[in-house]
């Protein structure tokens, strides 16, 4: 297990919050270096960002404010 997952992990470690896909709460996706974190609020997104900062910067990782984008969409289920 590389440093990106255990990051992530302790990142998300008792978080409450995420986006339910089928049973399962979903906090993030990855990608190489990349992540995508998932919440279902401002304050939830936030509360990852501040978890996901804090757990980086004991590795001494940055998070890079000018490659961050912050999206906001609206999810409808359908139903058949």
């Amino acid at each position: 297990m590389g440093i990106m997952p255990v990051k992530v992990f302790l990142t998300t470690d008792g978080f409450q919050g995420g986006l339910q896909i089928g049973v399962r709460m979903v906090t993030n996706l990855r990608y190489a270096d990349d992540i995508i974190l998932l919440a279902t609020s401002e304050a939830e997104l936030q509360e990852l960002v501040d978890r996901l900062d804090r757990v980086s910067r004991g590795y001494s990782l940055l998070i890079n404010v000018d490659k961050t984008l912050g999206v906001i969409g609206v999810v409808e289920y359908a139903t058949m």
